[in-house]
């Protein structure tokens, strides 16, 4: 008997100072994001 399993993507977020340094991320790419708080435009790391 086969069975069909879906995979349902997994996003996680975490910030703070220096996480964007952490060993074994990949693909790292620095993005200007908007935001509806005090600092109206801040930067965004995102990686694998």
């Amino acid at each position: 008997m086969t069975e069909n399993v879906t995979i349902e993507p997994v996003i996680g977020l975490i910030g703070g100072s220096g996480l964007y340094d952490i060993d074994g991320l990949e693909e790292k790419e620095w993005r200007r994001v908007e935001t509806p708080w005090v600092n109206r435009q801040t930067s965004c790391c995102s990686a694998v």
